[in-house]
């Protein structure tokens, strides 16, 4: 197994229990707010018909799914981690969707059998986008579409995680998040890939998935991890900044979220 790889399941196994109440908490790191609204925006906006058949594909502690399930929408979630599909089957138990514990990129589900998959934070952490846009086609109807989100290299703060990445390996940082600030959410100890949108888009298409609506997401007065752990200082500023998506300057955004159809 990839080594890296590793280190992310072990990462989410062993966090599972903070994931969601660290990560999307408005008072400690609102970009994980924007990407649930923004995607959950998609998919009112694209989809009335509430029959629809949507797989959320690395569910994660489920705020995806139970955002959605609220709405009206049913499907399936899968995730490989059995702490975070522990903790997304309680918050959907008063719901009819389906949990599956499994690969995203070997899913073992039916051919064609979704009008819409969510794949939310989940790319990135593959060594390349084939091996997961591969299950990703096979799993779509044709005409089927797909929300998908990457991290953006150019991004005012995530071009900067190459370096920060060694200050938040060190022991000053985990002794000021742990002990001063009380988060109990892990320390990220692996890489994860950013991508260039514009060769993204090229990459998309090659799988036959054209774009019909994208936004750029995350902008922050500090670059991760300040941001978080200032969180109670910018967190107004960084709100306002959100509407930089809107701006000739929206591609220093740190993600990109997109929907696709399967043509």
């Amino acid at each position: 197994m990839d080594k890296n790889k590793l280190k992310i399941d072990n990462f989410f196994d062993q966090n599972s229990s903070e994931y969601s109440n660290e990560n999307f908490n408005k008072d400690l790191n609102k970009f994980m707010l924007i990407r649930l609204e923004t995607i959950v925006e998609f998919v009112k906006k694209n989809f009335e018909n509430k029959n629809i058949k949507i797989l959320d594909l690395g569910c994660g502690s489920g705020e995806v799914t139970l955002a959605l399930a609220k709405l009206g929408y049913q499907g399936d979630a899968l995730d490989n981690s059995k702490g975070m599909l522990e903790i997304c089957k309680k918050k959907l138990s008063g719901y009819n969707w389906n949990f599956f514990l499994n690969e995203a990129q070997d899913t073992n589900l039916q051919n064609e059998k979704y009008d819409l998959i969510i794949a939310s934070g989940l790319i990135e952490y593959y060594p390349n986008d084939i091996i997961l846009l591969n299950e990703i086609n096979r799993l779509l109807k044709k005409n089927g579409h797909l929300i998908i989100n990457v991290s953006n290299e150019f991004g005012y703060s995530t071009c900067l995680n190459s370096i920060t990445y060694f200050f938040k390996q060190s022991f000053i940082f985990k002794f000021i998040k742990s002990k001063l600030f009380k988060f109990k959410y892990g320390i990220v100890n692996f890489s994860v890939r950013k991508h260039n949108i514009n060769n993204f888009k090229k990459t998309l298409e090659k799988f036959d998935l054209q774009i019909s609506q994208d936004k750029y997401i995350g902008f922050s007065l500090l670059p991760a991890p300040f941001m978080t752990l200032f969180n109670f200082l910018t967190k107004k500023i960084d709100l306002k900044l959100e509407g930089l998506s809107n701006t000739k300057i929206r591609f220093i955004a740190a993600s990109y979220v997109v929907l696709c159809k399967k043509i």
